[in-house]
């Protein structure tokens, strides 16, 4: 498994693990409940802003899509999701 991928299931099981404890301590009674996660980027534009250069580009877009795959595959009701799009991310996470 790649780095990236191991550092998506870490991020997601870490999500995980963090939200049950604060529903252990404040809302015990959601503890039955399923936890939902959904991240949506656009891995480009995000790629673009954390490349050190031009050339570490398409690394980085691999990288981006490794830690998504890991992300997404540690639980199975947790998505990382690239849209492609940045007017897309605006519409999933505005409120209007």
């Amino acid at each position: 498994m790649s780095h990236a991928k191991s550092n998506g299931a870490a991020a997601a099981t870490a999500i995980h693990h963090d939200v049950m404890l604060y529903l252990q301590q404040h809302r015990p009674e959601l503890l039955r409940c399923r936890i939902v996660a959904r991240v949506y980027a656009d891995f480009e534009k995000l790629s673009n802003s954390k490349a050190a250069s031009e050339d570490d580009i398409p690394e980085m877009m691999t990288a981006l899509r490794h830690f998504a795959a890991g992300f997404s595959g540690a639980r199975a009701q947790f998505d990382f999701t690239n849209l492609m799009n940045e007017g897309a991310v605006e519409d999933k996470i505005s409120c209007k």
